[in-house]
């Protein structure tokens, strides 16, 4: 035999490389979270249904009432002026000058509209 052939015979392994390992598990761990921003989208509804439940579970029970002042009334008008407020947005977003940022005549109809139950039955009992 010669030099060349115990060259080929002998030849060594290359160590393992400990690189390897670490990429491996950095791609994992950034993939999980890339895999469900991709796929969590079409289920958004039952995403948010379940993440304001697991948050309800974690605060505690937190009832309507919890979300209005003590100017507001009661849990019943409380629950009317919660109601509500979507409406309430929506003409604070359709009535408003784009100019000063002031609210406008119209938004004071429409949200009087909006909150007509609440002013029927809550502002009666105040008076």
């Amino acid at each position: 035999m010669g030099k060349a052939d115990t060259h080929i015979l002998n030849f060594k392994t290359p160590a393992p490389s400990r690189t390897r390992p670490i990429v491996a598990a950095i791609l994992l761990v950034l993939c999980i979270p890339i895999f469900f921003y991709h796929v969590l989208p079409g289920f958004t509804h039952a995403t948010d249904d379940f993440l304001s439940l697991l948050t309800m579970q974690l605060r505690g029970h937190a009832s309507r009432a919890d979300f209005c002042t003590s100017e507001v009334g009661n849990t019943h008008c409380c629950s009317l002026v919660l109601d509500a407020a979507p409406c309430v947005d929506d003409c604070r977003k359709q009535h408003v000058d784009r100019v000063t940022y002031t609210l406008t005549k119209e938004y004071e109809e429409c949200s009087d509209k909006c909150l007509a139950h609440y002013n029927s039955a809550c502002q009666r009992a105040e008076d």
